[in-house]
């Protein structure tokens, strides 16, 4: 895929984002993983070399998925390259998007196409996985919601809180 065609890397929640930072390194950018995924996202090598190399023509050496900007740029990248699998197959789906968006983050899209892109035809470790990161962006939702409240009844001069 051309740089040009790339998918949009902005239209990535950045709470999901957050919440899958949360679960996959608890927010430790020196984190390795056991399959030496690295970084925030837990990025795997080849994940890493196939998505650098969309974003920025050539391939960046790994040891940088440790820098913590570019580990999430390269994830949202990489979430955004899922989300247009999705979007291809959505008269396929058996779940909802963001399960089925975590599931092809944590299990890999081939997993969720031979899945047939149904949540419970998954491994359970992905599926725990998936519930862990949802609970972790509903709460991040609705806290964001409750700081949102919070800045519009200031600005209304109303009072504070929900």
């Amino acid at each position: 895929m051309p740089v040009s065609d790339y998918p949009d890397v902005r239209r990535t929640s950045e709470l999901l984002v957050d919440s899958i930072v949360q679960i996959e390194s608890c927010g430790d950018f020196l984190c390795v993983g056991k399959a030496g995924e690295r970084g925030l996202m837990q990025i795997k090598p080849s994940t890493w070399k196939d998505v650098t190399f969309h974003l920025y023509g050539k391939s960046l050496p790994f040891d940088w998925a440790f820098d913590p900007d570019l580990n999430r740029k390269v994830g949202k990248a990489y979430l955004s390259e899922l989300h247009e699998l999705l979007i291809q197959n959505k008269a396929l789906w058996r779940s909802d998007e963001r399960s089925l968006l975590l599931a092809a983050y944590n299990g890999g899209p081939h997993r969720l196409i031979q899945s047939r892109f149904d949540l419970k035809r998954m491994p359970a470790s992905t599926r725990d996985y998936v519930e862990r990161v949802t609970a972790m962006h509903e709460y991040y939702l609705a806290d964001h919601a409750l700081e949102i409240r919070r800045l519009l009844a200031s600005a209304k001069g109303g009072p504070q809180g929900s």
